[in-house]
């Protein structure tokens, strides 16, 4: 077979909590990690919540959606930059499906109403879990 040739470009170490390798490879975002089995349970977690969900994986295509518009369009996804972690965007996602689960039928649904959500959620009076939203003290 002939050797594939792949194109790695912007290679950043992040010294986080899980230390993570971010860098393009052809073109795709790609985080590596090693050694991290702390970070089986989130994805555990996610993939029980996308079989619980249902609807042909709606749980998982509505996070690609989210993830790309907060990569692409808003800028708000980087933990490494302060500002959201995936794990964090999955859970306010997952709030949302779960209070609108039965309007929910599509990914662009999902980014609707999460927009819809937090474009002017008091975070100053209130915090959110994967159920419910509660009140901070």
């Amino acid at each position: 077979a002939a050797a594939r040739k792949f194109a790695i470009e912007t290679v950043v170490f992040v010294n986080a909590e899980i230390k993570l390798i971010k860098c393009i490879v052809n073109g795709i975002l790609v985080d590596l990690s090693a050694n991290t089995l702390g970070a089986l349970a989130p994805v555990r977690f996610f993939d029980l919540v996308d079989e619980a969900c249902g609807k042909n994986h709606l749980f998982k295509r509505s996070v690609i959606v989210l993830k790309a518009w907060s990569t692409y369009e808003s800028r708000i996804l980087a933990s490494h930059q302060s500002l959201l972690s995936t794990y964090a965007l999955q859970v306010m996602l997952l709030y949302v499906i779960n209070v609108n689960h039965d309007s929910i039928h599509t990914p662009l649904q999902a980014l609707y109403l999460f927009l819809q959500t937090y474009s002017d959620f008091d975070w100053e009076t209130y915090g959110i879990s994967a159920t419910r939203r509660f009140q901070v003290l």
